[in-house]
């Protein structure tokens, strides 16, 4: 059995220490790194480790795999949430959270054309979320939209009611009516 064949057999058994052996046998690899040192190999492992958590579980339980995700967000990893928010918006298309959850790390890192996109995106597939639209506003406000926040804010102010989100919605808001620039040019396209 070939290299490739074995190391992919041992991966989808999860048996990381087949690949491990395999891969250090061969000795420095085109990276150049030798992983028949122990410290190599036990970086060699975390990577494979780190990808494997990414994929979808055999049986994926939408609720508690969000809070995975959720839960890597909140801690900071967020190449590895953002991966799995991924890997859930592919597993359940007609949701919205993991969309939310792919724009707000998005705005996170001040790309608010995706974080744009991905809050439509959530809004698309729960029309009734105030959060998706209060961050869409919020997004479009920071980018220099302000004309074009005001009507997706005042959507997600109905919809909030005086429930649970009301409050981030009211600051939210607060925030808009103190934004009297007129929407820069680019707006057009968002």
């Amino acid at each position: 059995m070939a290299f490739g064949e074995a190391a992919i057999e041992a991966f989808a058994r999860n048996d990381l220490s087949v690949i491990v052996a395999r891969v250090a046998a061969v000795g420095p690899n085109h990276y150049g790194m030798d992983l028949q040192l122990p410290e190599n190999a036990q970086r060699f492992r975390r990577y494979i480790a780190e990808r494997k958590r990414a994929e979808m579980p055999a049986k994926p339980d939408y609720e508690r795999y969000l809070e995975g995700a959720a839960g890597l967000e909140a801690i900071g990893r967020a190449v590895d949430a953002e991966a799995a928010y991924r890997s859930a918006a592919a597993q359940w298309p007609d949701r919205a959270l993991p969309h939310l959850g792919l724009g707000n790390l998005a705005y996170a890192r001040n790309d608010y054309a995706v974080a744009a996109r991905e809050y439509r995106a959530a809004i698309e597939r729960d029309t009734q979320d105030p959060v998706a639209r209060n961050n869409l506003a919020e997004t479009l406000r920071v980018a220099g939209c302000p004309s074009r926040a005001r009507p997706v804010l005042d959507e997600a102010r109905r919809l909030a009611g005086d429930g649970p989100h009301a409050a981030t919605v009211t600051a939210t808001a607060a925030v808009l009516a103190q934004d009297t620039a007129s929407d820069r040019p680019e707006c057009v396209a968002w």
